[in-house]
């Protein structure tokens, strides 16, 4: 026959192996919230809160201006310039896009697109008071019809910052 002795101290054998097992879930939940934090893993793809202006779209236009009149600097939006100009196919996380082609001059040694006129090497950023011009008799594209459409896209996120429809 048991006595109450022995059924009290029965009770307690579960009760610190349970305690044990809760410290040890609880740290390790504390260190992947740590972790998570501490390596920026929660980091996504944004894209820039900017407010992009393109000027010049009209129809017969041989250029166009695209302004970046506020907000977010668009980081690295052009590679391998040379003083202030951009040649061809230089877009690195910024394009302009004409009908869904992406502008790039046919003479790359004309180079008459530019980033205002100031004298920029390598990655160039895009930021609020930035002026690009594009002289588009050097491309494929010659002139604006009507009914062309302008568009300027964050690659690394594929948004559109912008787009225009020539009228």
């Amino acid at each position: 026959m048991m006595t109450k002795t022995s059924i009290k101290r029965d009770e307690h054998a579960v009760s610190p192996v349970i305690a044990v097992i809760m410290m040890i879930f609880v740290t390790v939940i504390i260190q992947a919230v740590v972790a998570t934090f501490a390596f920026d893993i929660t980091h996504e793809l944004k894209t820039p809160n900017v407010a992009v202006v393109i000027e010049g779209a009209d129809p017969g236009s041989t250029s166009i201006t695209i302004i970046h009149y506020s907000g977010d600097t668009i980081v690295n939006a052009f590679s391998g310039t040379t003083n202030g100009q951009l040649g061809t196919a230089n877009w690195s996380v910024m394009e302009v896009r004409i009908n869904g082609a992406v502008f790039a001059e046919n003479d790359p040694a004309n180079q008459t697109t530019r980033l205002n006129g100031a004298a920029k090497f390598g990655a160039v950023d895009f930021k609020a008071g930035d002026e690009l011009k594009l002289d588009l008799s050097d491309s494929a594209q010659g002139t604006l019809r009507a009914g062309d459409s302008i568009s300027v896209i964050h690659t690394t996120t594929g948004d559109t910052l912008r787009r225009v429809t020539v009228i």
